[in-house]
């Protein structure tokens, strides 16, 4: 089990740079459980995600984490990496929170090793990743859902 405020604290580590230049606002919402997956393969996906916000971000814009129950699965997290860039062309919107199907290799229309690497990571991990844009019309939500840890005398997810 892995508690996603201890999960975003080691991504604020591992990324300090964007962090130090720009706002980050980090929300774990109260009954949101911990991440039943490996701490390092779940660091590495955000830091490809969060590096690329960072990029993607004009300078001083926030890039906000989120994570809280899945709203349909109750045995996965919904983690969220929003930025406020230009979007991503082709990209379906992102909200309603379900409004946006999993990327597979090739479906975006520009992509780079970081998101590539992001998906596999979390299919490996047992969970999926979407990305798409937001409504707002500035910047990409990209969701990653993750195995929620068992709670005492369940069995984990598989």
């Amino acid at each position: 089990p892995t508690p996603p405020g201890d999960l975003f604290r080691a991504i604020r580590e591992s990324v300090a740079p964007a962090f130090d230049s720009r706002p980050v606002a980090v929300r774990v919402e109260p009954d949101c459980p911990d991440a039943f997956v490996d701490p390092s393969l779940a660091l590495e996906i955000f830091v490809n995600l969060v590096e690329n916000a960072h990029r993607a971000s004009p300078p001083g814009a926030p890039i906000e984490l989120v994570a809280r129950r899945h709203p349909i699965d109750a045995k996965q997290i919904r983690f969220e990496v929003i930025d406020e860039g230009p979007g991503i062309a082709g990209l379906p919107l992102a909200d309603p929170p379900n409004g946006v199907a999993p990327i597979e290799a090739g479906d975006l229309p520009r992509r780079g090793l970081g998101l590539e690497i992001a998906r596999s990571l979390a299919t490996a991990s047992g969970g999926s990743m979407s990305i798409g844009n937001r409504q707002s019309g500035r910047g990409t939500v990209a969701r990653v859902d993750l195995p929620a840890a068992p709670l005492p005398g369940e069995e984990p997810a598989t």
